[in-house]
C-alpha cells in the first residue's frame, strides 16, 4: 500500500500516496485518489470511483453509478455506462447505456457551456409529468433546403433565410 493510504474491505488496494480504497475488488491508485464500491477503479490523481465497475482516470475526475468512466480532468460522470469522453470536451456526463457494447450519453455539458439532452427538456414544475415542454428536435429543425420549421399545436411553419 502507499504511504498514508488506507483499504479496507475484501480485495481492496490503496497503492498511493494518501489513497484510500474500501469495499470489494476496487483500487485507489491515483496519488490522493479515492475508490469505493465494488470493482470500482480510481487512477487519476485526486479522482474519486464510487458504485458499480466505475472507473475515474482523469484529473480531479468523478465517476459513481455503473460502468461509468471519467477520463478527462476534471470531468464528472454518473447514471450508468456512459460513452467514454478521452478529449476533455465535457465537464458533465450522464449516461444510460445497458453495458460495455451498448454505451449511451443521455445528458452532456461542454465546458463551452452547451448542453445537450438526447430527449425532451422540460420547464416549471416538479417532473416532465406537469412541466412545460420546450421545443424538441421533432418541433424544431432546419429542412433539406435550409429553411427553419417550427411546429407548434400541430401546425408546422417554415422560415426561409434572408438573403
Amino acid at each position: 500500500n502507499g504511504n498514508y493510504s488506507h483499504a479496507e474491505g475484501s480485495g481492496t488496494t490503496a497503492s498511493s500516496y494518501y489513497s484510500h480504497a474500501e469495499g470489494a475488488s476496487t483500487t485507489a491508485s491515483g496519488t490522493a485518489s479515492h475508490a469505493e464500491g465494488a470493482s470500482t477503479t480510481a487512477s487519476g490523481t485526486t479522482s474519486h470511483a464510487e458504485g458499480n465497475n466505475t472507473i475515474a482516470s482523469g484529473l480531479a475526475s468523478h465517476s459513481e453509478g455503473s460502468g461509468t468512466k471519467a477520463s478527462s480532468s476534471n470531468q464528472h460522470v454518473q447514471g450508468r455506462y456512459n460513452i467514454e469522453d478521452t478529449e476533455n470536451k465535457y465537464a458533465h456526463i450522464v449516461g444510460n447505456g445497458t453495458d460495455d457494447k451498448a454505451r449511451v450519453n443521455i445528458h452532456t455539458v461542454a465546458w463551452d457551456g452547451k448542453g445537450w439532452f438526447k430527449g425532451d427538456v422540460y420547464v416549471g414544475g416538479t417532473s416532465q409529468d406537469n412541466g412545460k415542454k420546450l421545443l424538441s428536435t421533432a418541433d424544431i429543425y432546419f429542412d433539406t433546403d435550409g429553411n427553419l420549421c417550427v411546429t407548434i399545436g400541430g401546425v408546422t411553419k417554415k422560415f426561409a433565410p434572408i438573403g
